[in-house]
């Protein structure tokens, strides 16, 4: 019963595919190739290449999903199929071998059963899936299927199928297919150099985070490992990271290789193929091939696929290629992890029968399909509209979040405001004699200085004003000086600019303020109520000051 429905599953999932979208992304780049299955075969439409936005983080399936639905979006291809690919170094892959005369049929519960100890991880924590085919077991040997039959398992943990999940439910899309990356670059390889005979290639495939080393003998992968570092862009980076990105990737593939030819007891490679859009790969072919004396060249999918002058070479879109055909049907992928092999389930004769009686009935259920069409449309509103809902609460979201980067930008702005109390009785007691300089009034400018006009007796006051401010710490200016007529008691002005220096310290307990006239009336008493004259005796003591 679960063979049959999931081959239905698969019928109804593929019938609406005749276009669909594949989908390949790394940190710095989205990568669609749009594909129509046409006569049989496969017509490549177009590639499509879009820079990621700057700041997005590719951990978030949220923009990521968002992203690819603009980009859709923006190209005509909204509401299309996709299919995407999980990178080699997110999947763990095992070789089983089970005895000769194993049935198909049972290779499913074999594998259920036995990889569980394969494992690092709880076989209930992944998807596991298998084939028997398109893949090279190195402890075979020539005789291999006299060995046993060979299966190759791989497993995807469930947060990263999740990952994908959410990525397609963020960009409105369905996701058809999930496969492996190392087979999508393995099927794009085969379908650019079917005539491979029994030529051993690596294939390596930068991207911007990673560098995919593969070996291919004939038509089964022989070898695939993942090597982590991030290559910065050139033009972007300096010479000194660019130059260490091509070093490690060359130590990277050499250490791969090397690996490669002691696991296989001395196994050989004819060639080395390189594919991506980094912008190195020049330079690490040209390095690949002084080192190991091998010819190295850069894999140009678009010309040996004809896809036509305005693709380009289309090496980096090796991944993206390889899934289109393998989901076309052209070249089978091995693997898929939204549908992986099931084991069947047990025979059941009462159940055959049951089904048999169900399957006479089926007639009548064709009745209700167009009420259950409409009932269906109804709940598919309902999720429109559900989504909708959480795409403005997620754009509420981010509106709350700026709002709150303001504010702790204002609290961090109010922590190192200088205390200008200080600083106002540290400038007094720094001020000549009020007979000589005296401050009408200050203001506060927004780069955080005070801005004051300071009237003196004369220049030379002035310029002591600043020399006393610049050696305590301050940076002080004088501006726009001019010399009055209408006073003749301060006939010299300037406008002042005054800023404390970066961590500049005041110690008030030390500070001794120039001494105030004799004749100099305090404030309180010209402001105590029930004295007379008190306007007058305020005028007669900015008399005295300027005396």
């Amino acid at each position: 019963m679960n063979g049959i429905r999931g081959q239905l599953s698969r019928m109804l999932l593929r019938r609406g595919d005749r276009r669909f979208v594949a989908v390949d992304f790394d940190s710095r780049r989205l990568r669609l190739v749009h594909a129509e299955r046409a006569g049989g075969g496969l017509r490549i439409v177009r590639l499509i290449v879009r820079p990621m936005p700057e700041g997005l983080d590719i951990a978030e399936p949220q923009p990521i999903g968002e992203f690819l639905r603009a980009t859709l979006k923006e190209h005509g291809l909204a509401g299309l199929p996709v299919v995407m690919c999980v990178p080699r170094g997110l999947a763990v892959l095992k070789t089983l071998t089970f005895p000769p005369g194993t049935q198909r049929g049972e290779l499913a519960s074999m594998v259920q059963y036995q990889v569980d100890k394969e494992l690092p991880f709880r076989a209930e924590e992944a998807v596991v899936d298998f084939t028997v085919t398109s893949h090279f077991d190195p402890e075979a040997g020539a005789n291999g299927s006299q060995a046993g039959i060979s299966v190759l398992v791989a497993a995807v943990r469930l947060p990263v199928m999740d990952y994908y999940r959410q990525i397609a439910l963020a960009a409105h899309v369905r996701l058809r297919r999930l496969g492996l990356r190392p087979y999508a670059n393995h099927s794009c390889v085969q379908a650019c150099m079917p005539d491979g005979g029994d030529e051993h290639r690596a294939v390596l495939h930068l991207t911007a985070d990673e560098t995919e080393i593969d070996v291919m003998v004939g038509s089964s992968l022989a070898f695939s490992r993942s090597a982590l570092g991030k290559i910065p862009m050139p033009g972007r980076g300096e010479d000194a990271e660019l130059r260490d990105a091509v070093q490690g990737v060359v130590t990277e593939t050499i250490r791969s290789l090397q690996s490669y030819q002691s696991v296989e007891g001395g196994g050989r490679v004819d060639r080395i193929y390189l594919a991506g859009g980094t912008g190195i790969e020049d330079q690490v072919a040209e390095q690949l091939s002084r080192r190991l004396e091998l010819p190295c060249q850069t894999l140009s999918p678009a010309e040996l696929l004809k896809l036509g002058a305005d693709c380009g070479d289309g090496s980096e879109f090796i991944s993206a290629l390889g899934l289109a055909i393998g989901h076309s049907g052209q070249r089978g992928m091995p693997f898929d992890f939204l549908n992986p092999k099931r084991p069947p389930a047990r025979r059941n004769t009462k159940r055959t029968r049951a089904l048999s009686v169900a399957a006479g009935s089926c007639a009548v259920l064709l009745a209700f399909i167009a009420l259950g069409s409409e009932y269906l449309r109804a709940k598919e509103h309902g999720l429109d509209q559900l989504r909708d809902d959480h795409n403005k609460l997620v754009s509420q979201k981010k509106r709350v979040d700026k709002l709150a980067a303001r504010l702790k930008a204002v609290e961090q702005w109010e922590r190192d405001t200088p205390d200008w109390l200080d600083h106002l009785a540290h400038i007094s007691a720094l001020m000549p004699s009020c007979t000589e300089v005296y401050v009408p009034g200050l203001t506060g400018a927004p780069d955080g200085s005070l801005v004051f006009t300071i009237r003196a007796d004369s220049q030379r006051a002035i310029t002591e004003v600043i020399r006393r401010l610049r050696s305590a710490g301050y940076d002080a200016e004088a501006k726009q000086q001019q010399r009055k007529t209408n006073d003749p008691r301060y006939m010299h002005t300037a406008e002042m600019r005054v800023s404390p220096r970066k961590g500049m310290k005041i110690a008030l307990a030390g500070l001794k303020p120039t001494p105030r006239p004799a004749d100099d009336t305090p404030v309180d008493q010209l402001s105590r109520p029930g004295r007379t004259g008190g306007t007058n005796r305020r005028s007669g003591a900015r008399r005295d000051i300027r005396r």
